[in-house]
């Protein structure tokens, strides 16, 4: 019996500890090591992420500003095409509290208040505060409104086509078939609109 009672408790002490089946904890290294790893990638995501949303934002800045300077070749284009043969010049304008600016002006159908209707005098000019602005009036009616076209412009160049030398000059002459004014932004980039001479007649 004794030796019964023997052989069974041999058999209970070399039994493993319940605890060891399911493997030992992490020590505090290995925590930390974990730790690290994890904060290193939570970092790294972080910084594609904010990378992609900064590039997105450029993106969408660059892509407004483009739009902003199509919509204004469209309507120096539309205003010129729809202009009145020999009604352009280049003088100076007066505009609020009495301060002059050098405007290129001409005479077209192209009324964006009256739509079409009838015809306007319209001038461009660049305004102090770096607008571009689009002037349209019609005397009889009474009529004055300005459009600002776009912001932070340093310059506006007018120049016409030298059909004779095959390029754009600033000295400007009316008579010529083409137009093209050289628009600087405050930033330094620049961007042409090239435009036909007034063609209408009547």
């Amino acid at each position: 019996m004794f030796s019964a009672l023997r052989q069974r408790s041999h058999h209970i002490t070399t039994k493993s500890h319940p605890s060891r089946a399911f493997g030992r904890g992490f020590t505090l290294i290995e925590m930390l090591v974990a730790l690290a790893i994890s904060s290193m990638i939570l970092l790294t995501l972080y910084s594609v992420l904010n990378q992609t949303i900064v590039s997105k934002r450029v993106v969408d800045a660059a892509s407004a500003e483009i739009l902003k300077q199509v919509r204004l070749t469209e309507i120096i284009n539309t205003d010129f095409r729809q202009g009145y043969r020999n009604s352009f010049k280049i003088e100076n304008i007066t505009i609020e509290n009495n301060q002059e600016v050098s405007a290129f002006t001409f005479t077209t159908q192209n009324s964006l208040f009256f739509n079409n209707a009838l015809r306007v005098s319209v001038s461009y000019y660049l305004h102090p505060s770096g607008w571009f602005v689009r002037v349209e009036e019609e005397s009889q009616m009474h009529y004055y409104n300005a459009f600002p076209l776009l912001p932070d412009i340093q310059s506006v160049v007018p120049r016409s086509y030298d059909l004779a030398n095959s390029t754009y000059t600033e000295a400007f002459n009316d008579k010529s078939d083409l137009f093209n004014f050289v628009i600087t932004m405050t930033d330094n980039s620049s961007f042409n609109v090239t435009v036909p001479s007034v063609m209408l007649n009547r």
